[in-house]
């Protein structure tokens, strides 16, 4: 009796030290793309470079929240600060220094091509989170994207914000996506029609209209803002092509 009563205890001690050790677990893996990204931002305000968050976490802050596997940041990285940058991130990302100047190299020559990003991989060493670093090459697109960037909170307890593209940025930014994928990005179209519907009457129609005519998406975001079908588009038909829109 006395052993049955100990090994009941046991088990029942076993079984809430996994329950909480779970709970931990699964609290850490909710919580970690914010810290990733928080790590990367608040590297880029202590340089004082000018940055905007992108992707699913903006279309998520705007919309409907869904997993992502990276984060995308659009960022004026000049070459003299490619370095402090560096040293700042490298102990809990993988980085190249090399990666990055070449990303800041390219970027200016880029400038009139609007189908070509130049961009390197941050990868967190522990959770394997990639950050997208986008190096901003002067469009006047991007400036009006850093005009228009919003605090967004990020954290709590204690609280703690980064800069996010705006939601019409998000929606013609998705969009844009979109096209370069020729249509094959299913979860591009999904983000808009989500953030059109939640933000609805307080985006500025003039706003997106003038960028998508300078983006020539415009039959992309009639269709969006109609919530019909976007146009056929033709998939990429080369490996290069499809690999490049799976990374």
């Amino acid at each position: 009796m006395h052993n049955s009563s100990v090994a009941w205890r046991l088990a029942g001690w076993v079984q809430s030290l996994l329950s909480a050790f779970m709970a931990l677990m699964l609290t850490d893996i909710l919580m970690q793309p914010n810290e990733v990204l928080l790590f990367i931002t608040d590297a880029l305000d202590a340089l004082g470079v000018m940055y905007c968050v992108g992707g699913s976490f903006a279309s998520s802050t705007y919309g409907e929240p869904r997993a992502t596997r990276d984060v995308d940041i659009l960022a004026a990285l000049p070459a003299t600060k490619a370095r402090p940058f560096v040293l700042q991130i490298e102990a809990e990302f993988f980085v190249q220094l090399s990666d990055l100047y070449d990303a800041i190299t390219l970027a200016p020559s880029l400038h009139n091509s609007p189908m070509q990003r130049a961009s390197c991989n941050l990868v967190h060493r522990n959770s394997f989170f990639r950050v997208d670093l986008f190096i901003a090459s002067d469009r006047p697109y991007e400036r009006a994207q850093f005009a228009r960037r919003i605090p967004q909170i990020v954290a709590i307890n204690p609280e703690r914000q980064a800069y996010f593209v705006s939601p019409e940025d998000i929606i013609l930014l998705k969009l844009d996506w979109y096209r370069m994928a020729q249509g094959i990005l299913d979860r591009q179209w999904s983000d808009v029609q989500a953030v059109l519907a939640t933000q609805g009457d307080t985006l500025d129609t003039a706003y997106l209209r003038h960028w998508a005519k300078q983006l020539a998406i415009s039959d992309l975001l009639d269709a969006a803002l109609r919530g019909v079908p976007p146009p056929r588009l033709t998939p990429p038909d080369d490996a290069a092509a499809q690999l490049r829109l799976d990374l």
